[in-house]
């Protein structure tokens, strides 16, 4: 019988369709079923014991095995990827490519390449040489808000390991630091609809992008300048970024129309020492000054109403500490000095709601993620990085190891 590699590994997961946002090419939840099945497949030819959480399209999948019922290590990743540009990448997206010295396939980046490496190296250690619990966690739903891990750590019967390792992308260098999040939206509207919209006639509305776009828009980079003055080595870049990512026309935009509502979506990324209530209220007196300067001395009709709306709490950021055995034996196994990452992870999710030490380690660059053509340079597909994987696994799993 063939061995499995891990070229074979990634390939069969890349060919199932897992993409969470809704697309062209979206499936019923058929490609998540069919990842889950394989997978379980997989790990219960190795003695895996396996457990699932959801509702079987959107499904969270745990594989323990060991003595114990709590693992003191988890290899955990997502199963989804994010969309792709149907107009530009014209391959089959769902296979896996040689282009050069890279590999090209969505999601082989983020993160089925770690998928496989931890299905590979978690299958390599023998049932007998466990003194210690090992678990796999597979998890949904990660590219729209890490809404696979919420609920996972929300089911009563999940019992999470004592040490988690997150395999996004990092060039396999171990991450101790994560950035914090905060989701926000500044909707500005006018107060006064009355009179005629059309375009013909602008006597009667404000139009609110002429009007107060230009100057919430620079308010905001002036507010995330300010951001930018607590600095932290520990990232790149070592400092807080704030986003504006999209512009949201009302209802009945047109050309002919004089507009009435827009919002804006943007986001912040900050670090430990900067408290994201205080980010908030700040924020939040920016706009209030942004709004009285633009309605001073205008009339009640002619006012324009701008507000900030957080519809989700903030991501904390991750600070796991660099004394602790699992970024000890990272920092010697891997040969890198753990650093930090500035993309969100469910990595500090588990670290907050669980306790677990908790580190970001896996194959390829976040570079690399989200793009067209996404792909992975050959050298990570080296068997040689599986190795150090196992040797971690030993190091916490196995007889001999510190725990």
């Amino acid at each position: 019988m063939k061995t499995l590699t891990l070229l074979d590994l990634v390939t069969r997961l890349v060919s199932f369709n897992t993409i969470s946002k809704e697309c062209v090419v979206s499936d019923d939840g058929t490609g998540y079923k069919l990842t889950l099945e394989y997978i379980a497949e997989f790990c219960e030819k190795n003695r895996f014991k396996i457990t699932s959480f959801g509702n079987g399209k959107k499904t969270n999948l745990v594989a323990v095995k060991g003595p114990s019922a709590k693992p003191i290590l988890a290899l955990s990743g997502h199963t989804d990827t994010v969309s792709y540009n149907p107009k530009s990448w014209k391959d089959n997206v769902f296979t896996v490519a040689k282009k050069g010295k890279r590999y090209q396939g969505l999601g082989i980046t983020d993160m089925k390449l770690f998928l496989a490496m931890a299905m590979l190296a978690a299958s390599s250690i023998p049932d007998e040489d466990l003194s210690e619990s090992l678990a796999l966690y597979f998890t949904h739903t990660e590219e729209l808000g890490c809404k696979g891990v919420k609920l996972l750590l929300s089911e009563k019967e999940f019992i999470p390991a004592k040490n988690i390792i997150v395999g996004e992308p990092t060039l396999l260098v171990p991450m101790r630091f994560q950035k914090g999040y905060m989701f926000f939206r500044i909707n500005i509207t006018r107060k006064s609809n009355k009179g005629c919209s059309h375009s013909s006639d602008p006597r009667d509305l404000v139009n609110v992008i002429t009007i107060a776009l230009p100057q919430v828009i620079d308010g905001l980079e002036k507010f995330g300048l300010h951001l930018r003055k607590f600095k932290d080595v520990n990232y790149d870049p070592n400092y807080a970024t704030m986003n504006i990512g999209n512009i949201v026309m009302g209802a009945n935009a047109a050309k002919n129309i004089i507009p009435g509502e827009i919002k804006l979506e943007c986001d912040i990324r900050f670090m430990h020492g900067q408290d994201s209530g205080t980010i908030f209220n700040l924020l939040e007196s920016t706009i209030e000054q942004i709004a009285d300067n633009i309605n001073r001395n205008r009339s009640e009709d002619k006012r324009i109403n701008i507000q900030v709306e957080f519809n989700t709490s903030p991501t904390l950021p991750l600070e796991t500490s660099k004394s602790c055995n699992l970024v000890e034996a990272a920092e010697t196994i891997f040969d890198r000095k753990a650093e930090g990452v500035s993309y969100s992870s469910e990595a500090t999710i588990f670290s907050h709601r669980t306790g677990a030490d908790t580190i970001i380690l896996g194959p390829g660059s976040i570079r690399d993620a989200h793009q067209d053509f996404e792909s992975i340079d050959e050298n990570f597909l080296d068997p040689i990085h599986i190795t150090h994987y196992v040797e971690l696994i030993r190091h916490f799993c196995c007889k001999g190891g510190k725990s």
